[in-house]
């Protein structure tokens, strides 16, 4: 009976010793391993892509200092300076999209992908016509201006002197001279400009 006792409690300690040493293995090497969120410790893109779009696509181009890579891309943290330079007869108005405000230059940082618009508009100028002496004739413009009385820059423009009846033009004076009658200009900046009329002489009868 001794004999076989010892046999059983033999064959327990090695159970135990087994149990004991497996345990310590899956401890230190455990067949499952935690879950790691891949989107938590992705790596940030080493470029963004900066788009810039004109409108109207002709009215100018945006500079773009330092300029991109060959793909349009810069590495994150670039600091870019957007310069926006107006094709003739229009100016810069405004940045849209993922910038906005007129400051111009501007400088932004990359750091996620841009889309930005510069608007520009079309430049316009104001015509003043005076008649002197008041009354005595009116100047007709063609084409008509715009509401407001302007023109777009670069528009020719023709003014015709009629005189009242006794009245015959004389000259013109302020932003033009001359006595050209009609006579056609170009509307580049803001203009003053005065008709002049003299009484016509009464033909003396003999």
């Amino acid at each position: 009976m001794k004999k076989r006792s010892l046999i059983k409690i033999l064959i327990l300690s090695l159970i135990f010793i087994f149990i004991f040493i497996v345990s310590g293995c899956i401890e230190k090497n455990p067949l499952v391993q935690p879950q790691i969120d891949n989107d938590e410790n992705e790596p940030l893109p080493d470029t963004y892509l900066l788009s810039i779009t004109v409108n109207p696509y002709e009215a100018g181009i945006v500079l773009k200092t330092p300029a991109p890579n060959a793909d349009g891309t810069y590495p994150n943290g670039t600091s870019v300076k957007l310069t926006a330079l107006p094709a003739s007869g229009y100016h810069f108005n405004s940045w849209s999209g993922d910038l906005t405000g007129n400051t111009n230059p501007v400088t932004i940082i990359i750091d996620s992908l841009k889309d930005i618009t510069a608007t520009f508009e079309k430049t316009t100028f104001k015509i003043t016509i005076s008649v002197y002496p008041e009354g005595r004739g009116i100047v007709l413009l063609t084409p008509a201006p715009n509401a407001d009385g302007t023109y777009p820059s670069g528009t020719s423009v023709k003014l015709t002197a009629l005189p009242a009846s006794g009245y015959h033009f004389n000259s013109w004076s302020g932003d033009l001279t001359g006595n050209t009658n009609p006579v056609t200009i170009i509307i580049d900046n803001n203009k003053n400009i005065t008709a002049n009329f003299y009484k016509s002489a009464i033909p003396v009868e003999t």
